[in-house]
């Protein structure tokens, strides 16, 4: 609550898109269109319950990756290899 200001809620996002391939291309909003490139984006825009759909391909996550919410992740044309 907002001590009379309104009251804020959000819902997250469904499905959540991620394709190594989409690197440095502007307008990364894990939408299917623009999805992130990195699993770590994924997992950050991603709330309990999402679905993180992740394109074939080496994904290199830098500080390793680590999931903690609950939620699906799917691949899709092909594997998938996590460094």
């Amino acid at each position: 609550a907002t001590f009379g200001r309104g009251l804020y809620s959000t819902w997250p996002r469904v499905s959540v898109y991620v394709d190594v391939a989409n690197a440095g291309s502007p307008g990364q909003d894990g939408s299917e269109a623009n999805p992130y490139q990195s699993l770590n984006q994924s997992q950050l825009a991603a709330g309990h319950g999402t679905t993180i759909t992740v394109e074939g391909g080496t994904y290199q996550e830098v500080n390793g990756l680590e999931l903690k919410k609950r939620g699906v992740l799917q691949t899709r044309n092909g594997a998938v290899i996590i460094k």
